[in-house]
């Protein structure tokens, strides 16, 4: 058995916890809308809010998935000390970002009616509506969380961890 560092534990945490807190404000945000909805609507708009919810998981995966990868490569450039290389990843990061996740939304737009009815049991037409205009809403933000995970992860993997924290808040 070999017995952990606690310097390297603790260095383990502190650079975990950017990813650990967004998704502990995710989770903040989804349960203070859903007793928002509680409070203000009916079992109508919280089933809307589910689809959008089950969409969201769905589709955040490449978000995640572009920001992880950006994450690696800012450690393996920034132990080469190369500049221009690090300007270069997060230049081409954002950019793919940006475009991938803006044709993914524009497309979830354009589908949303289908979309709705992935999540949707039954024929209510008003959940149904309602649950459309949830994910093109949600949608038209799916760019820009795309963005902030670059930007998350790209500070992450520069050793700049503060402001990855202020950054995923």
């Amino acid at each position: 058995f070999v017995r952990p560092d606690v310097r390297e534990s603790l260095q383990m945490v502190i650079l975990g916890l950017p990813g650990a807190i967004s998704i502990l404000c995710t989770t903040a945000r989804s349960y203070s809308i859903n007793r928002i909805l509680l409070s203000i609507a009916d079992s109508t708009a919280i089933a809307a809010f589910s689809a959008r919810n089950a969409l969201s998981s769905s589709l955040s995966a490449i978000s995640l998935g572009i920001g992880m990868t950006t994450l690696l490569l800012a450690g393996i450039v920034l132990g080469e000390e190369d500049r221009t290389s690090v300007r270069r990843l997060l230049k081409a990061a954002l950019g793919y970002a940006a475009a991938g996740m803006g044709i993914i939304a524009a497309a979830a737009f354009l589908a949303a009616p289908f979309l709705a009815s992935l999540f949707m049991s039954g024929n209510n037409v008003e959940v149904h509506a309602l649950a459309v205009r949830c994910i093109r809403f949600y949608t038209l933000s799916m760019p820009f969380s795309a963005l902030v995970y670059v930007i998350m992860n790209f500070l992450q993997g520069t050793k700049n961890i503060k402001l990855a924290h202020t950054v995923c808040i």
